[in-house]
């Protein structure tokens, strides 16, 4: 009951300010539970339900990255506890995802620390690049979203995956590539 209160209360309480976004904000659902509690659950999610779902277009492009030597970054809005065990298993070399309020080992109702969404999302890539020495104008960049537009926009080459219709039609106004299935398409 705690969290689900936690979560209604954010809504009212930050709708003015995030505004369309609040539900991507709204991680108040985590209010009270444990750090470490959670953690563990995430872990043993991506392990069952996550990792086995990459589909193998997509492993392959990792594998193909890393024979490279790129440097392998995950540039994600979800949570942290579930970005790490992710990036793990995936094996790209960083990750950096939204970090949840949290004191005392808990998680607070409080707006998350940061969240790369959208701008946000370009920011944190930027900064990210600045520390590595790397320019995004030399940067490849996989999103499934309309909301990483703004990154997709900086890099050189920006691959939409599984696009939502948002990203599907601006890949193909800007003959961006596609993949889509288990094909690829540009």
């Amino acid at each position: 009951r705690r969290q689900y209160r936690s979560a209604m209360w954010f809504f009212l309480r930050w709708g003015p300010c995030y505004g369309r976004h609040v539900a991507k904000k709204n991680k108040a659902y985590l209010d009270g539970l444990a750090e470490e509690d959670v953690a563990a659950w995430a872990a043993d999610f991506v392990a069952r339900r996550l990792l086995p779902r990459v589909r193998p277009v997509m492993r392959d492009r990792l594998n193909g990255h890393r024979r490279a030597g790129d440097l392998l970054v995950l540039l994600t809005g979800t949570p942290s506890f579930i970005a790490a065990p992710l990036a793990a298993g995936l094996g790209t070399g960083d990750w950096i995802a939204t970090r949840c309020a949290a004191a005392a080992g808990r998680f607070t109702a409080a707006p998350p620390q940061t969240h790369p969404f959208g701008r946000e999302k370009l920011q944190r890539a930027a900064e990210l690049g600045n520390r590595h020495g790397l320019s995004l104008s030399e940067s490849v960049a996989y999103a499934d979203s309309h909301y990483d537009l703004p990154l997709l926009s900086y890099v050189q080459r920006p691959v939409a995956v599984f696009p939502d219709r948002g990203l599907e039609r601006a890949a193909r106004r800007y003959d961006w590539e596609i993949i889509d299935g288990d094909h690829r398409s540009s």
